[in-house]
């Protein structure tokens, strides 16, 4: 038994940041969910099984991902993981296994707009190719050392300052004695 349903929409299938639309004014989906059909505006009716979606899904999961890839790269940034990354990707959606081919164009699609994978964005990072952990490390690790340098010669100087003194004090205290001894 397949239920219908008639108006006019848009039919959307997502798969992470993948998305898939097709405008249509009736579909109808069988019982346990594992076929549908549409009928589009123009004036065609389309069935799709699990199957159809997925490899169509994957299709555009690979594509999105070389575009990612690409923009990457023309962006002057060398995503090598993500291209090794899409490559798997196009192996598995020709050994047919679809899903497999999404997951590995997810990968791809991050790796490329996101090449330290930090969270930012390569073209809202200041430094894509390092990870921002590294940078803030490395900053908080300068300024440690720059304290403790400080730190360090104010003792220095400290402990300079009281040799002078105790030698200052040492050099009176042999005078007076010498004073009283004549």
């Amino acid at each position: 038994m397949m239920k219908k349903y008639t108006c006019s929409i848009e039919v959307e299938i997502y798969c992470g940041a993948m998305r898939l639309v097709w405008d249509v004014y009736s579909v109808a989906i069988s019982s346990d969910g594992s076929y549908v059909v549409a009928g589009s505006y123009d004036n065609k009716v389309y069935m799709f099984d699990n199957y159809d979606i997925i490899m169509t899904l994957a299709k555009q999961a690979i594509d999105e991902a070389r575009q990612a890839v690409n923009k990457a790269k023309s962006m002057g940034f060398s995503p090598s993981k993500a291209e090794s990354i899409l490559y798997q990707a196009k192996q598995e959606f020709s050994d047919g296994n679809y899903e497999r081919a999404v997951e590995l164009a997810k990968q791809a699609y991050q790796l490329a707009i996101d090449i330290d994978q930090d969270g930012v964005p390569n073209e809202n990072d200041f430094a894509p190719e390092i990870p921002n952990n590294y940078i803030y490390a490395g900053s908080g690790i300068g300024f440690v050392a720059l304290i403790a340098v400080y730190s360090i010669n104010r003792i220095r100087v400290k402990r300079k300052l009281e040799r002078e003194r105790y030698e200052i004090e040492k050099a009176e205290i042999i005078r007076e004695m010498e004073e009283l001894l004549k």
